[in-house]
């Protein structure tokens, strides 16, 4: 289940497609976290890939590799993100809002909403029930997503943000218990259309406590999802930090340049053919 928040900075004629909302006016929209430091993280790691960090990097990627992918901490996040525009399978089901609730885009200067113009900016507030998506009627029992989502003349902002609260829900068949606030980056950073996740690189930051089969892991994780279907992870070391990447090639961006490895040989080699052994 979701419950959508539309507040409007500008008022507009408000219409029977909002009639679920709250239209309430704000003066100001609430600030999107600044994920800087997070994009610089990728962009420009510290730390160099050597014999001395070769070790400690592979174990890392290991261990926070397997916790993204066992905790599924994207099953939620993305669903909070699809609940925006109406095209889960939990939204459609429960039809607790009009569908056309879910029909945001933008249009030269005015946002459209459920086929209504509203000029100037505001933002939106979701709510999602967490737990198993397939059961008739989500139990409110089992936690939520709480999603924000603002907006102007020139588009949607590309940073979604939000909370996790004892957000209950199943990875395969790993039960997971998840309270952490999370940011997402849709893209580039420029101002976007719609917020449909298909197709475009996300970057997500997560901070709090992931439990994961009873065991309780809490920490702040940064990762990317590409559109061609690899990913990018930020791995913390004593030295700084590093960037291990995989999908059609695999490797580490690192302070000491770019290395393409073959991780089942453990051997990389930077772009000036420099050789280095995992182990």
């Amino acid at each position: 289940m979701r419950t959508v928040a539309y507040k409007p900075l500008v008022l507009g004629l408000l219409v029977a497609a909002l009639a679920a909302c709250q239209q309430t006016p704000e003066d100001n929209p609430p600030t999107p976290p600044d994920l800087a430091q997070v994009l610089q993280r990728f962009s420009q790691p510290t730390a160099p890939l050597n014999a001395q960090t070769a070790l400690a990097a592979m174990q890392e990627a290991q261990e926070t590799g397997k916790l993204i992918e066992d905790s599924g901490i994207t099953i939620p996040i993305v669903a909070a993100i699809t609940s925006l525009f109406g095209s889960d399978d939990q939204t459609q089901r429960l039809g607790s809002l009009p569908r056309s609730i879910g029909d945001l885009e933008v249009q030269g200067r005015a946002v459209t909403v459920g086929g209504s113009q509203f000029s100037g900016g505001g933002y939106m507030e979701v709510t999602r029930i967490c737990g198993d998506a397939t059961i008739s009627v989500p139990d409110p029992s089992k936690g939520s997503v709480e999603l924000t989502a603002i907006f102007d003349e020139a588009g949607f902002n590309p940073v979604l943000w939000g909370e996790l609260l004892d957000c209950q829900y199943l990875a395969g068949q790993v039960p997971v218990l998840a309270n952490a606030a999370f940011a997402i980056l849709l893209g580039d950073g420029s101002p976007l259309g719609d917020l449909d996740p298909a197709g475009r690189m996300l970057t997500i930051s997560v901070d709090g406590d992931l439990v994961t089969g009873g065991l309780s892991h809490l920490g702040n994780w940064a990762f990317r999802l590409l559109p061609d279907g690899g990913y990018e992870l930020n791995l913390d070391l004593p030295e700084g930090n590093l960037v291990v990447f995989g999908g059609v090639t695999a490797g580490f961006r690192a302070a000491n340049g770019l290395w393409t490895c073959n991780f089942e040989s453990g051997k990389c080699l930077d772009e000036a053919g420099t050789l280095l052994s995992l182990w």
